[in-house]
């Protein structure tokens, strides 16, 4: 039941999941620490892979490929919507305020956890050259110093499944080589699966800490108002526009039990879009 937007408290009310929307797969990453530190919440995850990557697109075939996955979670009755991908809120921010239930904004959390705990230090914002063009994490930061550096040749070795070896800690050497010697405080990467390169970023880096998605995200799911269950473990659905061979093999790391359901992509027939490797 919803009053006033917020999310009212009650024995009665059945067991509600939490909602992911993601633009490829890297938001998984997140998921599965989620799933840890909410082990009795449900999760329904949705993403779009055959569209992926959105930048490049019209914001409004980004906005019809966004209402179609909303909608689908909606009809599971979600109490909450986690939006992990920047780029879904560059196009679609407006849109996610005209909801009838909380919405968690993967750029606000990382806007307010920087402001919270690094105000006024020195930062390294590493995301896509869109994103970075695009100014919505450095308009929102409080901050002595920032430096913008491009995360593409880090995400490729992800998208190759090549972490762990020689072809990642040249990618992550080359990347950081410009703020290698920079003393900054935090580094801030945006697509969660970069966390998979911990050890190689650390490598070549030397900055005091680096961001943890999911303990922004856990941090902003605590503030919301919303049911938190305790007893019962939670259950995973993932939904997706691949067969579950496809999603398998584009995430071997994702070790996460989970019931799969694969759906039509009507939408790219109709505005001609053209498939881009994940």
């Amino acid at each position: 039941m919803m009053v006033c937007g917020k999310m009212l408290i009650g024995d009665s009310m059945k067991k509600m999941p939490i909602g992911i929307l993601d633009e490829g797969v890297q938001g998984l990453c997140i998921l599965e620490n989620l799933t840890k530190n909410f082990k009795n919440e449900d999760f329904i995850y949705i993403n779009d892979v055959k569209s992926y990557p959105y930048e490049g697109k019209d914001k409004e075939v980004v906005l019809k490929h966004v209402m179609v996955n909303v909608e689908k979670l909606l009809e599971y009755n979600i109490k909450l919507l986690i939006v992990i991908s920047d780029v879904i809120i560059e196009c679609c921010e407006e849109y996610f305020s005209t909801l009838k239930i909380p919405v968690i904004n993967i750029v606000q959390s990382i806007a307010d956890y920087v402001n919270t705990y690094y105000e006024q230090k020195n930062l390294i914002l590493c995301a896509r050259s869109y994103i970075l063009k695009a100014n919505i994490y450095q308009k929102n930061f409080k901050y002595n110093r920032m430096y913008n550096i491009e995360s593409e040749e880090l995400e490729n070795v992800l998208i190759s499944n090549m972490s762990k070896t020689s072809a990642s800690f040249k990618a992550a050497e080359n990347t950081f080589k410009p703020v290698n010697q920079k003393g900054c405080d935090l580094l801030i990467v945006t697509a969660p699966w970069l966390e998979m390169l911990r050890i190689e970023i650390f490598e070549f880096l030397e900055v005091d800490k680096m961001i943890k998605l999911d303990e922004v995200i856990s941090e902003e799911i605590k503030k919301k108002n919303i049911i938190q269950y305790s007893r019962g473990r939670g259950k995973l659905l993932v939904i997706s526009d691949v067969s579950i061979k496809n999603f398998k093999n584009i995430t071997p790391w994702f070790s996460l039990k989970f019931k799969y359901i694969e759906i039509e992509n009507e939408i790219g027939e109709k505005v001609g879009r053209q498939n881009s490797k994940i």
